[in-house]
Protein backbone atom coordinates (compact mmCIF):
# COMPACT_ATOMS: atom_id res chain seq x y z
CA UNK A 1 0.00 0.00 0.00
CA UNK A 2 2.65 2.43 0.92
CA UNK A 3 4.57 2.13 -2.19
CA UNK A 4 1.73 2.45 -4.29
CA UNK A 5 0.88 5.78 -2.42
CA UNK A 6 4.92 6.63 -3.29
CA UNK A 7 3.99 6.02 -6.93
CA UNK A 8 1.07 8.28 -6.88
CA UNK A 9 3.40 10.93 -4.89
CA UNK A 10 5.98 10.43 -7.22
CA UNK A 11 3.63 11.33 -10.05
CA UNK A 12 1.59 13.79 -8.76
CA UNK A 13 4.76 16.19 -6.74
CA UNK A 14 7.65 18.30 -7.32
CA UNK A 15 6.29 18.87 -10.65
CA UNK A 16 7.78 22.04 -12.19
CA UNK A 17 6.92 24.02 -15.63
CA UNK A 18 8.44 26.03 -18.06
CA UNK A 19 7.42 28.35 -20.45
CA UNK A 20 8.94 28.87 -24.18
CA UNK A 21 7.83 31.41 -26.39
CA UNK A 22 9.97 31.31 -29.71
CA UNK A 23 14.04 31.58 -28.44
CA UNK A 24 12.59 32.60 -24.95
CA UNK A 25 12.36 30.02 -22.31
CA UNK A 26 11.16 31.28 -18.26
CA UNK A 27 12.84 28.92 -15.36
CA UNK A 28 11.18 25.93 -14.07
CA UNK A 29 8.41 27.66 -12.12
CA UNK A 30 6.50 25.04 -8.95
CA UNK A 31 3.23 23.54 -10.84
CA UNK A 32 1.23 22.37 -7.86
CA UNK A 33 -2.39 21.73 -8.92
CA UNK A 34 -3.93 19.69 -11.59
CA UNK A 35 -2.73 16.61 -13.22
CA UNK A 36 -0.07 15.88 -15.92
CA UNK A 37 -1.67 15.78 -19.35
CA UNK A 38 -1.63 12.80 -21.87
CA UNK A 39 -1.59 10.16 -19.00
CA UNK A 40 -3.29 7.08 -18.58
CA UNK A 41 -2.87 7.68 -14.78
CA UNK A 42 -4.79 10.97 -14.89
CA UNK A 43 -7.19 9.87 -16.25
CA UNK A 44 -7.98 7.46 -13.77
CA UNK A 45 -7.38 10.01 -10.88
CA UNK A 46 -9.44 12.46 -12.68
CA UNK A 47 -12.18 10.09 -12.80
CA UNK A 48 -12.11 9.04 -9.54
CA UNK A 49 -12.20 12.83 -8.38
CA UNK A 50 -15.29 13.88 -10.26
CA UNK A 51 -17.05 10.58 -8.47
CA UNK A 52 -19.31 12.49 -6.13
CA UNK A 53 -20.29 15.32 -8.50
CA UNK A 54 -23.20 13.92 -9.03
CA UNK A 55 -25.50 11.67 -7.08
CA UNK A 56 -27.27 9.10 -9.60
CA UNK A 57 -31.00 8.60 -9.11
CA UNK A 58 -33.04 6.09 -11.38
CA UNK A 59 -34.14 9.17 -13.99
CA UNK A 60 -30.32 10.51 -14.30
CA UNK A 61 -28.00 8.53 -16.38
CA UNK A 62 -24.25 10.51 -16.04
CA UNK A 63 -22.00 9.09 -18.38
CA UNK A 64 -18.09 9.81 -18.23
CA UNK A 65 -15.04 10.13 -20.68
CA UNK A 66 -12.13 11.44 -18.97
CA UNK A 67 -13.00 15.27 -18.40
CA UNK A 68 -16.13 15.28 -20.22
CA UNK A 69 -19.58 14.42 -18.46
CA UNK A 70 -22.83 13.59 -20.63
CA UNK A 71 -25.77 14.13 -18.27
CA UNK A 72 -29.04 12.39 -19.42
CA UNK A 73 -32.47 12.67 -18.21
CA UNK A 74 -35.51 11.09 -18.83
CA UNK A 75 -39.24 12.08 -18.03
CA UNK A 76 -42.96 11.98 -18.92
CA UNK A 77 -43.38 15.78 -18.60
CA UNK A 78 -41.73 18.91 -19.25
CA UNK A 79 -42.10 20.33 -15.69
CA UNK A 80 -40.63 17.11 -14.06
CA UNK A 81 -37.96 17.85 -16.20
CA UNK A 82 -36.89 21.13 -15.91
CA UNK A 83 -37.40 20.62 -12.11
CA UNK A 84 -34.77 17.79 -12.22
CA UNK A 85 -31.92 19.87 -14.36
CA UNK A 86 -32.26 22.56 -12.08
CA UNK A 87 -31.46 20.36 -9.31
CA UNK A 88 -29.00 19.32 -11.51
CA UNK A 89 -27.48 22.04 -12.27
CA UNK A 90 -27.24 23.67 -8.87
CA UNK A 91 -25.63 20.67 -7.29
CA UNK A 92 -22.94 20.45 -10.03
CA UNK A 93 -22.53 24.42 -9.23
CA UNK A 94 -22.28 23.63 -5.91
CA UNK A 95 -19.58 20.92 -6.25
CA UNK A 96 -17.77 23.05 -8.19
CA UNK A 97 -17.16 25.75 -6.11
CA UNK A 98 -16.21 23.22 -3.14
CA UNK A 99 -13.48 21.84 -5.46
CA UNK A 100 -12.53 25.52 -7.20
CA UNK A 101 -13.07 23.44 -10.88
CA UNK A 102 -14.28 26.26 -13.71
CA UNK A 103 -16.77 25.05 -16.01
CA UNK A 104 -15.62 25.34 -19.55
CA UNK A 105 -18.94 26.70 -21.15
CA UNK A 106 -18.21 26.93 -24.07
CA UNK A 107 -17.79 22.97 -24.73
CA UNK A 108 -21.28 23.31 -22.90
CA UNK A 109 -24.39 22.11 -24.71
CA UNK A 110 -27.94 21.99 -23.55
CA UNK A 111 -30.41 19.41 -26.00
CA UNK A 112 -33.83 18.33 -26.09
CA UNK A 113 -34.99 15.33 -27.66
Amino acid sequence: MLEEIGVFRGFLCRRTLKLKINDYCSEDKPHTIGLPQGSVSSLILFSIFIQDMIDTDTNLKPLQYADDVTILFNSKDSQTLCSQINIIAATVHQWLLRWPLKLNCTKTIFNVF
